[in-house]
């Protein structure tokens, strides 16, 4: 058995500006053949399947493929179609189990405590269970996000269920999933994804589709699509350049554009 611990803090380096130690992650935990147990802030479950199922997308970052990411409401970067908010990939105050493999076999599940007096995010729950054999990969999750009034009484929930796989041909990678947010007052939105990435010598290249659909109670409210593309040029094993761009736009259900995004990055990356 062993102990372990990470702190984890976001930098923005072309805007840097105020930061807490470890608002990306901070916990400790033990591992050992029973699996893994981690307290503290970090990923949830669900959090693992949604990164499956954009893993052979652009880069390494799902803002770049995934149409709740992509084209978001006002100043909320995270609402998608039908304007529900992405799912949280963290939680504070969490418990989280991951188990070992069973013949390619494991699962996990997480709980994140809410200690505020009142409102905004509430208890998270998540689950996950995946399967790894060979070039293959898949798994499903399902997170639950509540929330509560100021007097502590129920007020909404938002569920979220993901299934997603990956396979590596060799020559190229694909991966992609369905997404489905759903909140308490009977609107979803459903996500399809898929991504490709293709190596060709020190050159990388990926390309990525999102399609979603969003609908009161039966009822198309929203609808949009997302397309990505990129490129990393690999200068050596620890560095890289890379050119990304996206394009999306939202539709609302009489097909007039509601909004439109359009993202594009270029930089160098560099492990030390």
């Amino acid at each position: 058995m062993k102990a372990i611990f990470t702190i984890e803090t976001g930098l923005t380096i072309d805007a840097p500006s105020a930061s807490s130690l470890g608002d990306r992650a901070a916990f400790v935990g033990l591992t050992g053949g029973f699996g893994t147990v981690k307290l503290g802030r970090h990923d949830t479950s669900f959090d693992d399947i949604r990164d499956l199922m954009v893993s052979s997308n652009v880069w390494d970052s799902g803002v770049f493929a995934t149409t709740e990411t992509v084209l978001g409401t006002g100043a909320t970067a995270t609402n998608g179609v039908g304007g529900i908010g992405d799912y949280g990939d963290r939680a504070s105050n969490q418990i989280r189990y991951e188990s070992p493999s069973f013949g390619g076999v494991s699962f996990g599940l997480s709980h994140g405590f809410d200690e505020t007096a009142v409102t905004t995010d509430d208890d998270v729950t998540a689950f996950n269970i995946r399967y790894k054999a060979g070039a293959l990969d898949v798994g499903a999750a399902y997170q639950e996000s509540a929330q509560s009034n100021a007097l502590g009484a129920f007020a909404s929930t938002n569920e979220y269920t993901t299934v997603a796989a990956a396979y590596n041909f060799g020559a190229f990678r694909v991966s992609g999933g369905w997404n489905q947010a759903k909140t308490s007052t009977n609107l979803k939105a459903n996500t399809y994804t898929i991504g490709a990435n293709a190596p060709v010598g020190a050159w990388d290249f990926s390309l990525g589709y999102s399609t979603g659909k969003a609908k009161l109670n039966g009822t198309t409210t929203e609808k949009g699509d997302a397309f990505s593309a990129g490129v990393v040029y690999n200068m050596s094993k620890r560095t890289r350049l890379y050119g990304l761009l996206t394009n999306g736009d939202i539709e609302n259900g009489a097909g007039v554009k509601q909004r439109q995004r359009d993202i594009y990055a270029v930089g160098v990356a560099h492990v030390f």
